[in-house]
């Protein structure tokens, strides 16, 4: 069966894949979300038409790298059905979906929850706050990012974190991701 290459790889995303339906109206934020992913090992693609996604899925699977994650733009599903829509093909591989809001979004973002979307992120899209969703999403936690100030507006200097968690792959993504936000980082299973 398929196994996670990222997760093989010590404290790392790389070759995760993302996929993304973004704003038809903002080329350049696909691209600017291509960088930010790709600074971290994450293959970002992204699909023009809603009506590709599903064949987009169905396709990475069947080549035995599937998405493991679709960023989508809320003004792309405004029925916020695309997760449950996608969950009826059958993937075996499902990937998680996070949900991109206006800031003054909160009342779109708590129903986005409950539709299948499991994260939610505010535009102006920051690196560090889309790498705590994709993070949490993989291991399909919800956070809700907008009640905290995010990592990156705490001063991080000789910071000390202790992370408890269970899996040895999300311990060593956690650690990854302080440390490169400039935090000192222990970690314990439990």
């Amino acid at each position: 069966g398929y196994r996670d290459e990222h997760d093989e790889r010590s404290r790392t995303l790389q070759g995760l894949k993302a996929l993304g339906l973004l704003a038809a109206n903002r080329p350049w934020a696909a691209r600017a979300l291509e960088v930010a992913l790709g600074r971290d090992g994450v293959v970002f693609s992204k699909v023009d038409e809603r009506s590709e996604i599903a064949a987009s899925l169905l396709s990475a699977e069947a080549d035995g790298v599937p998405y493991r994650m679709v960023i989508v733009d809320a003004e792309r599903d405004g029925d916020l059905e695309l997760p449950e829509q996608i969950a009826e093909i059958g993937l075996e591989y499902p990937p998680a979906f996070l949900l991109v809001t206006e800031p003054r979004a909160r009342m779109l973002r708590e129903k986005a929850i409950g539709y299948g979307y499991l994260n939610t992120v505010t535009k102006p899209l920051r690196r560090a706050h889309v790498m705590a969703c994709v993070a949490s999403s993989l291991r399909r936690l919800t956070v809700d990012l907008d009640d905290l100030s995010t990592l990156e507006d705490i001063p991080s200097q000789g910071a000390r974190v202790l992370v408890a968690e269970d899996n040895d792959v999300n311990r060593r993504l956690a650690l990854l991701m302080l440390e490169k936000l400039g935090y000192i980082a222990d970690a314990v299973p439990d």
